[in-house]
């Protein structure tokens, strides 16, 4: 693929900031990749645009074409390495949820994110974040304390 092409096609930003993050000790996620032993495929990190080809290639032919505009290729076991096997494509969001440093809440038997919880249940974000620093409870910092409709819609919800 050629050089301009390269810059356009749909998977060569992701594919750059993975390269970029594993090869340059000036980026922020450099010390935390090699830390963690998170390493990239060899074959995806060949200069002269071969890296991205390969990428590119692979992808499009284990993973198949991009399923919908909003998807993303994201690592299967998010502290794995960049390899054959451990990709797949996800949603803005799923990526979200599936970080290393996600908050994973615990509630009637049902566990998601504190941001799904609060997508679900249309409470704001930040202030349950903030509540649950301060050492609230999950349902408090959900609800808020001290009032019985709200206990009684998560009765409801569950």
């Amino acid at each position: 693929m050629k050089k301009q092409q390269r810059h356009k096609h749909y998977l060569y930003k992701r594919w750059y900031i993975m390269a970029y993050n594993y090869t340059n000790p000036n980026s922020p996620a450099y010390k935390e990749w090699h830390a963690q032993g998170i390493e990239v495929y060899e074959e995806w990190l060949g200069l002269g645009g071969s890296g991205f080809d390969n990428y590119k290639d692979w992808v499009e032919t284990h993973l198949g074409p991009m399923p919908g505009h909003n998807y993303v290729v994201r690592r299967i076991d998010s502290q794995g390495s960049f390899v054959p096997g451990n990709l797949t494509w996800s949603t803005w969001r799923e990526l979200g949820n599936h970080r290393h440093n996600n908050r994973m809440i615990e509630l009637h038997g049902r566990s998601q994110s504190l941001a799904d919880w609060c997508r679900e249940l249309g409470c704001d974000y930040v202030l349950a974040k903030s509540r649950l620093h301060q050492g609230w409870t999950v349902k408090e910092a959900l609800y808020g304390r001290n009032k019985k409709s709200n206990t009684k819609n998560l009765a409801q919800k569950a």
